[in-house]
């Protein structure tokens, strides 16, 4: 039962998908990318699954898939894994080179979390995938995001992590959503538990 689908993107010729799938291989989660040729969708190569994650004791869930973006290219693409680590949650980069992707550098997890934050929640990248955004709305009460560049081929987060102020009702799940734009410096983050829902 991987759940197939849950989370998908388009690249901005509509001629790359990628679809994620969390719950496959004993909730170790991966995802699948596609291309169109002459009207007709194929997979391109086997289904990614990123390396380093940490099984959750008991589970066994990372949840590779919860969520994923690609640039406007279809080049890049970032994957969500709310629940690697315990729950402290993940990201984890794919580049595609002559039809072939694999993964760029090692997972990302943003520092200064506070308990099981649950990254990857939401993930987004910005048009030339240079930009990611990364939701973890169980970090704290509030919730939070964290934003990555990359440079020369490696993903540094950038500054802390984002929590909006003004948050009321103790929990606000911040991160639960993310957008960017695309030139990746403006960024939206949503908290659908604000004020009691």
């Amino acid at each position: 039962n991987a759940r197939q689908g849950s989370s998908v993107a388009l690249s901005a010729d509509g001629n790359t998908a990628i679809m994620g799938g969390p719950s496959d291989n004993g909730l170790l989660g991966a995802v699948w990318a596609f291309t169109r040729s002459g009207g007709v969708w194929s997979q391109q190569g086997g289904k990614l699954v990123g390396t380093g994650a940490v099984p959750t004791l008991g589970t066994g869930a990372v949840g590779q898939g919860s969520s994923v973006a690609l640039s406007a290219d279809g080049n890049t693409a970032i994957v969500g894994a709310p629940n690697d680590n315990a729950g402290i949650g993940a990201a984890w980069v794919y580049v595609r080179s002559g039809g072939v992707w694999s993964q760029q550098g090692g997972k990302s997890v943003g520092t200064g979390a506070t308990g099981g934050s649950r990254q990857g929640s939401s993930v987004a990248l910005s048009a030339d995938g240079n930009m990611a955004i990364v939701g973890g709305p169980n970090d704290g009460n509030a919730g939070a995001a964290w934003t990555y560049t990359r440079l020369g081929g490696l993903w540094i987060q950038q500054g802390d992590k984002l929590v909006g102020t003004g948050a009321a009702g103790g929990i606000a799940s911040q991160g639960s959503s993310v957008a960017l734009s695309a030139d990746g410096n403006t960024a939206i983050v949503g908290g659908p538990h604000d004020d009691g829902n």
